[in-house]
């Protein structure tokens, strides 16, 4: 009885000394299920595991981050990159489309005149690029913009051609074992062509 006694006397007043320090240092104390004599008091801010933790978890950032990173940065550049070619090719279309619209009846230089409708339909088209990108694709007037009368048989179509040198458009990132990232291409072209209306090459010959 006495021993029974003196081991709850034992145990409450550990448990009274655990909720003081509970209290004042403000940690949390797991208690293992075995006997109060084995009871390991284990404060949370002391616990040697935690430190470990968060140096393993910094050093997996350290390696996860510059990939992340190189992806999203990939991303965004091949997505600019085909953005500016599908465009290419729309702007060449309707270009070409626009020069077949002119009458030869009502003008005299109709070869001229061809070529300006493209140059100005392409310029008009990529006036949402910023300017120094624009004028490497149409010059400052549209005279980077390659307009011919292509001949084919007894049809002749109107030939509209663009090019857009990348260069340092966006920056490389050097890789070990790899060499620059993102590889880009060096020059972006489009073509198009449209068909001249049988009449209009008939009257312009003449």
């Amino acid at each position: 009885m006495l021993a029974a006694a003196t081991g709850r006397t034992a145990s409450s007043a550990y448990s009274h000394a655990a909720g003081i320090v509970r209290q004042c240092a403000g940690m949390d104390i797991h208690w293992p299920l075995v006997g109060w004599r084995t009871r390991v008091l284990t404060i949370g801010r002391f616990s040697p595991a935690r430190p470990r933790q968060r140096g393993a978890t910094a050093l997996e950032f350290a390696f996860v981050f510059p990939l992340l990173f190189l992806l999203m940065y990939g991303i965004l550049v091949y997505a600019y990159i085909f953005l500016l070619k599908e465009s290419l090719a729309f702007v060449a279309q309707e270009a070409a489309e626009s020069a077949v619209a002119v009458d030869p009846f009502d003008n005299q230089n109709y070869v001229d005149q061809v070529r300006q409708r493209a140059q100005q339909t392409a310029s008009s088209l990529l006036q949402w690029l910023p300017n120094d990108q624009r004028e490497l694709v149409v010059g400052s007037n549209g005279e980077l913009v390659d307009v011919d009368l292509v001949p084919s048989g007894e049809q002749r179509f109107v030939r509209v051609r663009l090019e857009f040198v990348v260069g340092d458009l966006f920056p490389s990132i050097p890789l070990p074992l790899v060499g620059q990232a993102p590889p880009m291409p060096d020059v972006l072209r489009a073509e198009a062509s449209a068909l001249v209306d049988a009449t209009r090459a008939e009257s312009e010959g003449g």
